[in-house]
This record gives structure tokens, sequence and C-alpha cells, in this order.
């Protein structure tokens, strides 16, 4: 019975690889969308904060528990955009991770598949060294007349 090709051997591991990277490339590209979503959440968020200063500083001479409750409002809304700013911040370290996941998956798969072309090619070669051989032998055939 023969040993398969070295090829052959390595195509499992190669679709392992390729599924990993696939996979961190799935991922980084989710943690992306997720990111996108908090940075425009906080962005909404220093915009009702502005818009709510703005009208609040417009009725300043109405009335000093209006504007106690107005500040009162601003300081909520300011720590709900200081914990937004935290949870940007884990997103982003997140889609880093995954980011190094992925390009590290993708070396892995690259030179993997660079190991497989290699052992494709040099089977190739000793394949047509094979056929070469066995063709040199059958015109060396040919050539000299049997003898009786």
């Amino acid at each position: 019975m023969t040993e398969p090709l070295r090829s052959r051997r390595l195509m499992p591991i190669a679709r392992i690889a390729d599924h990993q990277e696939q996979a961190a490339a799935r991922e980084f590209g989710r943690l992306q969308t997720s990111l996108a979503a908090q940075e425009k959440r906080l962005e909404e968020m220093h915009a009702w904060w502005r818009e709510y200063a703005d009208g609040l500083e417009r009725q300043s001479g109405q009335g000093s528990a209006l504007m106690r409750e107005g500040r009162l409002f601003l300081a909520q809304l300011n720590e709900a955009i200081e914990r937004q700013k935290g949870v940007v911040e884990a997103a982003r370290r997140d889609l880093e991770a995954a980011r190094a996941r992925w390009l590290a998956s993708r070396m892995d798969h690259e030179a993997l598949e660079k190991v497989l072309a290699r052992a494709r090619d040099e089977e190739d070669r000793v394949a047509r060294r094979s056929e070469q051989r066995e063709q040199d032998e059958c015109a060396a055939r040919i050539r000299r007349p049997e003898t009786p």
C-alpha cells in the first residue's frame, strides 16, 4: 500500500486553517459593526447634551428650580456619556484584539498554503522525472534490438 502524497495529507489542515481565518474575519467584521454602532450612540448622546444645554441656556430666566433640574439632568447625561466612552473604548480594544487574531490566522493560512504549493510542486517534479525516466527506458529498449 502506498503512502498518500504529502499535499493530500496537508489539505485537511489547510481547510481548517482557511476555516479559522474566515471565522476570525467574520468576528472582526462583527466587531467593526459593533464599534460603529457604539460610536454613533456616543455621538447621539453628545448631540442630546448640546441640544439640552442650549435649551436650558435659553430658559435661564425662568426660575431656579427648573434650572436646578436642568443642570441635574445634564450632569446625569454627562455620566452616561462617560460610561458610553468606556463602552466605545472597550469595543475598540476588542476590535484590535480581533484584528490581531484575524491577521495571525491569515498569516498561518498563507504559510500553510505556501507549504502545500511547495509540496505539490515537488510532487509534480518527481512525477515528471519518473515519467521522463520511463520514456528514456522505453526509447532505449526500442533502439537496441532484442538478442535471442
